[in-house]
């Protein structure tokens, strides 16, 4: 399969969604990947980094976008990447779509499979992908929330731990998850006076057993929450509902019964906010005030610190994506429900409940799903000539990548600089109106210079020639391509994933053998 790792353009985004170690993991199980250039620069990882493990670095986020059959990222796609994104296409990032639905509709329509880091795992709740993310938010939201109760950032001017004599600040963590673990561990570390409150006994209890003696369980009711604002220096929202919209625990009426330069950090803001009055803010601009109470709204609050966070966030999320790259999407899932689970959107269908219920959208099941696009795939039907009686028809590496390697039928050596049109051995028939595109494989290209000069090629559904692949040697050395090397890709309209069958014969048309698209082949 090939990968490929845009940069981040959200703002104040410094994450990378795949580290060099990462990238070598891939390329040395035969997958390509493709780095934007500068990708990993804020993460300590420069572009040479990621060429000395065979990686290809490419300039644009376009070229990314239209050659990987996988994106990998760090958060959602912006709206001015939404057009390039592909269908059939997998996009594996955090999404939180509930916060959304302009971004859940252009996925919708994008007929992309969204495989959302933050709803993969088991059934039991636990989130692997969302946790190292959560544990860095959570610190954070403790360490933001104590410099903005200093007067100078308009703070009420409280020291969180306070000081012998003093009583310390007061914090009160709404959710006891793993964000709501590490804010109340940080805080009480500082020697805050702590409050976890949570829905769920059981989870209360588990804490009880491992949190410090300055750190009080509460079960929530409407009720208790209103009567802990009222004496709260520092309010932590750390609810979460996988996939879903977060409810508002803290309403606007609230702030009214809050002390003067309190301070609350919304750590579920991506998913809507636990408060009514929290909005999506930026590292460049993070807080502002409503009735004298400071919101502090940054949804990508890791991003702060990209160094760590990126690996403690690509640890979890590499097995899952060579899990991907070896078997597809489909198969992937098949043998791992718990990375099913991730999928939010797929086909322009939405099959995550939390979703769906989000926006009133019908929710459809992966099984219900395969059954229509199977009855949809059209077939594409391939003529042997008498010079390839033997090598295997034009496939893909795994189940979804974007193209069907062909091969070439003859072995010849290209000097540097030369062009020679490759011999295949196949007349392909496709269906009336189907399109497909001949494209460079990546791998030839980074580790021998060899491109398509005029790729992408175009070879339209009434061309009936022997397939030939314009290639030319860009490298320094001479190269030598043997009978059965994987030489381009085929890549139907829209990535569409036809079935690939042997005919004894093709029919004919009037265009016959003339030169098909751009590359000019006869």
């Amino acid at each position: 399969m090939v990968v490929g790792i845009p940069s981040e353009i959200k703002q104040n985004e410094y994450r990378v969604a795949l580290t060099p170690a990462g990238a070598e993991a891939l390329t040395r199980a035969g997958h390509d990947v493709l780095v934007q250039t500068g990708a990993g620069r804020e993460s300590g990882f420069t572009d040479d980094f990621y060429a000395g493990v065979g990686v290809q670095v490419v300039d644009t986020a376009a070229e990314v976008w239209e050659r990987a059959g996988m994106i990998m990222k760090v958060k959602e796609p912006v709206a001015c990447e939404w057009p390039l994104i592909r269908d059939g296409q997998i996009v594996f990032a955090y999404f939180h779509f509930a916060a959304s639905e302009e971004l859940t509709r252009a996925v919708i329509d994008s007929g992309a499979i969204a495989i959302a880091y933050e709803t993969v795992g088991p059934e039991d709740g636990n989130l692997p992908l969302l946790t190292p993310m959560s544990e860095v938010a959570g610190r954070m939201a403790v360490q933001e929330g104590a410099r903005y109760l200093g007067r100078p950032s308009g703070g009420s001017g409280i020291l969180l731990g306070g000081v012998p004599g003093v009583l310390p600040a007061k914090v009160l963590v709404l959710g006891g998850g793993v964000v709501g673990t590490h804010a109340a561990s940080m805080a009480a570390g500082l020697g805050a006076r702590v409050s976890i409150m949570d829905i769920a006994l059981p989870r209360l209890r588990q804490l009880a057993d491992i949190m410090p003696a300055n750190v009080n369980l509460l079960f929530s009711t409407r009720y208790a929450v209103r009567k802990q604002l009222t004496d709260s220096d520092l309010v932590i929202g750390a609810v979460l509902v996988p996939g879903g919209r977060a409810p508002n625990l803290v309403k606007r009426g609230d702030l009214g019964t809050m002390r003067p330069g309190s301070v609350i950090v919304d750590v579920a803001v991506d998913q809507g906010g636990c408060v009514e009055t929290i909005r999506p803010t930026t590292h460049e601009d993070p807080v502002y005030e409503v009735d004298g109470v400071i919101h502090y709204g940054v949804s990508n609050i890791p991003g702060a610190v990209p160094r760590t966070s990126t690996l403690a966030l690509t640890n979890a999320t590499l097995p899952y994506a060579m899990h991907l790259a070896r078997s597809g999407w489909r198969r992937a899932c098949a043998e791992d429900p718990d990375l099913a689970r991730g999928i939010n959107v797929a086909a322009g269908r939405v099959v995550h409940r939390g979703v769906a219920d989000a926006f009133g959208m019908t929710m459809e099941s992966l099984r219900a799903l395969d059954a229509v696009d199977r009855r949809d795939q059209p077939r594409v039907r391939f003529k042997r000539l008498a010079t390839n009686p033997d090598l295997p028809l034009p496939a893909r590496a795994s189940v979804e990548a974007a193209g069907f390697d062909i091969r070439s039928c003859e072995t010849f050596r290209l000097a540097p600089g030369q062009i020679h049109a490759a011999a295949t051995g196949l007349v392909m028939e496709m269906p009336a109106g189907l399109e497909c595109q001949v494209r460079p494989r990546s791998g030839l290209a980074a580790r021998h210079g060899i491109t398509l000069p005029n790729s992408p090629g175009t070879i339209d559904s009434d061309y009936r020639g022997e397939l030939r692949i314009l290639m030319q040697n860009t490298g320094a050395e001479a190269v030598t391509i043997n009978r059965g090397d994987r030489v381009a890709q085929l890549v139907f309209g829209r990535c569409l994933s036809p079935r690939v069958e042997e005919a004894p014969g093709v029919t004919e048309t009037e265009r016959g053998s003339g030169g098909f698209g751009s590359t000019g082949v006869k």
